[in-house]
């Protein structure tokens, strides 16, 4: 491969994009051209690395060892949707994609999404496992999207047990036959599933933080008066996905948007049958509230209490008359 004139001997330094035609059957590994990834060698031109590939059934299998780089993936939009389990063995690396940064140092991994772009950068000498995983592959309650790009330990829990079996899976491959590969993809795959699950359960059991559904919870109350209170500015404050912020809030709210209004609309009615917030119109009250739209915001008042928002303080009124 040709980089800035000069004549380099790593054929490639990821495996996302490598098509399934020219990778190499279970029992053996062997090096593949990728077309989709660009590579940057720092101005070394003595760098060298390998890229060996393997099928086991679904699940595809390399290792990756290579000087100074970095490697930046665009996949085409064709591409089949999975996740990238990337494992460090020796040396670092640092991987950003969806505008998170992970560093990983020996004996830790992570999850990419290979449908999105990544960039991946190894500031000297490393190696590296990676395995391609398809997203249907996963548990369904696993949000690929949260844990993209999080660093998982590989040296205690379950995750030293993916961490364990990856290795063993490398130097194994030989002699594994094609009666055996589906039920060893699925065994493995089976091991990562409960690695991330056991990821879940320990920060939804960070007392300090509390549950993601408490979170949503306490960031809407705080920033009710914030017109711009939305979905996307909760999911970018909390670093959670749009979807994850839906399932935390399904038991109790039909939606999140559904969340901030019947909040701001309990916040009007208190303040409107507050008599000390009487000299205040109504049009005021909801601002203050966040309601940019005075029209929705009556309808929504109707919807939710079956009166007017107009009745309800002409109601207060008359009573303090």
């Amino acid at each position: 491969m040709s980089i800035e004139g000069r004549i380099v001997r790593i054929e490639t330094a990821a495996t996302l994009d490598v098509p399934r035609n020219n990778r190499n059957p279970t029992g053996r590994l062997g090096s593949a051209p990728s077309s989709n990834v660009r590579h940057d060698v720092y101005d070394d031109p003595s760098v060298d690395g390998t890229v060996e590939i393997a099928d086991i059934a679904w699940l595809q299998v390399a290792r990756i060892t290579a000087g100074r780089h970095r490697v930046a993936h665009e996949p085409p939009a064709s591409f089949a949707p999975a996740a990238a389990i990337v494992l460090q063995i020796t040396g670092k690396s640092v991987i950003e994609q969806q505008g998170r940064t992970v560093r990983l140092a020996p004996g830790h991994w992570c999850m990419c999404d290979s449908t999105l772009p990544y960039a991946l950068t190894s500031p000297g000498t490393s190696q590296r496992l990676v395995l391609l995983i398809p997203h249907d592959c996963l548990d369904d309650d696993i949000d690929l999207e949260e844990f993209t790009s999080r660093s998982f330990s590989g040296t205690a829990g379950v995750g030293r047990l993916v961490f364990g079996i990856a290795g063993w899976l490398v130097e194994e491959l030989a002699s594994i036959n094609s009666e055996r590969a589906d039920v060893l993809a699925k065994t493995i795959t089976q091991v990562i599933n409960l690695a991330i699950h056991e990821k879940m359960g320990r920060r939804m059991q960070e007392p300090a933080r509390g549950t993601l559904g408490d979170r949503i919870r306490a960031y809407v109350a705080d920033h009710l008066r914030d017109p711009h209170l939305s979905l996307d500015s909760i999911a970018k404050h909390l670093n959670s996905s749009k979807r994850s912020l839906h399932r935390a809030v399904s038991a109790s709210s039909s939606s999140i948007h559904d969340l901030i209004w019947h909040q701001r609309l309990d916040r009007c009615r208190r303040d409107l049958l507050d008599p000390a917030q009487s000299r205040q119109t109504i049009a005021e009250i909801a601002h203050s509230w966040g309601f940019k739209n005075f029209t929705h915001f009556s309808q929504a008042f109707r919807e939710r209490f079956g009166v007017s928002a107009r009745e309800a303080r002409r109601s207060v009124l008359t009573l303090n008359d």
